[in-house]
């Protein structure tokens, strides 16, 4: 009796424990007409994306939501064309498997001026980027304004964000691109100081 007992609560547990869990998102906005491209990093409740119990990425791909894994996206701009890509790993079990994070680089006409970082949460705590916006009016080689969230990630608490805006000059002449990880830990370490 009692094994019957057990196994009864054992089928009963089973049957109504849905994980609850976050997919990742690259929201994507690219608006020609204004020479904007926006890059936000989006964490989405598994039950607004999953469709009988698998995720439905096309229906959020319609409205601007990208699946990071093997994403390759292109914005034409009026003279200009920037492709985004990113990249994550499976999910699996072990040390971020749960939470593997998001690589992501931007290229202006070819060029690179977003290097390999990584956008939204680190499990390990490391620096990342939580959004990137670009007007280019496409004069020169680098974009007439940018603005770029840096995030701190803390193991275990919420990240702090800091934004910064960037014009045409100070792009120029700090020499902010491409930006890549060492630039990420020098803002962030700069704001400790």
């Amino acid at each position: 009796m009692h094994k019957q007992v057990v196994l009864i609560l054992l089928v009963l547990v089973s049957a109504d424990s849905d994980a609850d869990f976050m997919y990742d998102f690259l929201r994507i906005s690219c608006i020609q007409e204004a020479n904007f491209l926006s890059i936000d990093y989006e964490r989405i409740h598994n039950s607004a994306v999953e469709r009988d119990f698998k995720p439905d990425y096309s229906t959020w791909e319609k409205h601007g939501y990208h699946k990071p894994s093997d994403m390759n996206y292109t914005c034409n701009l009026s003279k200009t064309a920037y492709k985004i890509t990113a990249s994550q790993a499976n999910w699996r079990n072990g040390l971020c498997g749960a939470a593997p994070p998001v690589y992501f680089s931007v290229f202006k006409n070819g060029e690179v001026i977003i290097e390999n970082v990584i956008l939204g949460d680190s499990c390990l705590g490391n620096p990342s980027l939580s959004r990137v916006a670009i007007l280019d009016w496409g004069e020169g080689e680098s974009p007439d304004e940018m603005q770029i969230c840096f995030q701190k990630n803390k193991r275990l608490k919420e990240p702090e964000i800091k934004c910064e805006w960037y014009f045409k000059n100070s792009i120029k002449n700090e020499d902010i691109l491409p930006i890549n990880n060492n630039l990420i830990f020098n803002v962030l370490d700069h704001e400790n100081s």
